[in-house]
């Protein structure tokens, strides 16, 4: 049986970017423009307070932008390098992402970049307070960039390994006084900013996709619910990482 691990947008404290990583938190996301040659480094047990230790399974992802400059960050020696790791565009406006994780031992990293960005739709960054919504609106709400990881078999069957996103992993609430029961709908990109074919099911974790070893990085869907009545959510862009399980398998680098 395939095991994935996805970790919830809902559940993503936002940070500030610092060259000291902390691995004792769920998962951080932090900005920050590459204008000049930073060196990250994981806070590590040694000497560390207790409050600041590194929790095994903690992972922190950084969102760097590059300035058009040959600034690369450099990482510390305590830090793995996961064999599908991408390198870094320095080139202006590129986004890099920056996954950083402890497995209980060791620190790894793995980088994705995508030069332009994608943009979700500003759906995903709407507050129901800062939109006076009725009750004959149905919104969804949503956060990008949750994280599904391929991990492989046992005994290995590399070529047919995948790693599942759902619509529970990418919601983050919906804005509905209705009482009929909702349906969730998710949805690959066509490649062309449209949604492909919808996937739908009343339990939001059954409204899935897989992802395999041909799409690794950011990957853009489209979420939707509607209350199989009278109600139907706009369709809401947004993206996930699908990602090799580095220092755990190596599935994508063995196909």
């Amino acid at each position: 049986m395939r095991n994935q691990t996805i970790r919830r947008a809902p559940t993503t404290k936002v940070g500030v970017f610092q060259e000291k990583v902390p691995f004792n938190t769920e998962l951080l996301i932090a900005e920050q423009d590459l204008d000049q040659m930073y060196t990250i480094e994981p806070i590590e047990d040694l000497g560390t307070p207790e409050s600041l230790k590194p929790v095994p399974g903690c992972q922190v992802i950084y969102r760097l932008v590059g300035t058009g400059d040959a600034n690369v960050p450099i990482l510390g020696a305590s830090f793995n390098k996961e064999g599908g790791s991408a390198d870094f565009d320095t080139d202006l406006n590129a986004v890099n992402l920056l996954s950083m994780w402890y497995d209980g031992a060791e620190f790894w990293y793995s980088v994705s970049n995508f030069n332009p960005p994608p943009v979700p739709s500003s759906e995903c960054m709407a507050k129901i307070g800062d939109l006076g919504l009725g009750p004959d609106v149905l919104m969804v709400f949503v956060n990008p960039a949750a994280t599904g990881y391929i991990s492989p078999d046992d005994p290995p069957v590399y070529a047919t390994d995948f790693s599942i996103v759902s619509a529970f992993d990418v919601i983050s609430s919906i804005h509905y006084l209705g009482t009929e029961q909702l349906i969730y709908s998710i949805a690959k990109d066509d490649g062309g900013g449209a949604p492909g074919v919808w996937v739908s099911n009343t339990d939001p974790r059954l409204a899935q996709l897989e992802f395999d070893c041909d799409s690794l990085g950011q990957q853009a869907i489209w979420i939707q619910v509607d209350d199989n009545n009278s109600l139907t959510s706009p369709a809401i862009f947004t993206y996930v990482m699908n990602q090799a399980n580095g220092g755990i398998g190596t599935a994508c680098n063995e196909v």
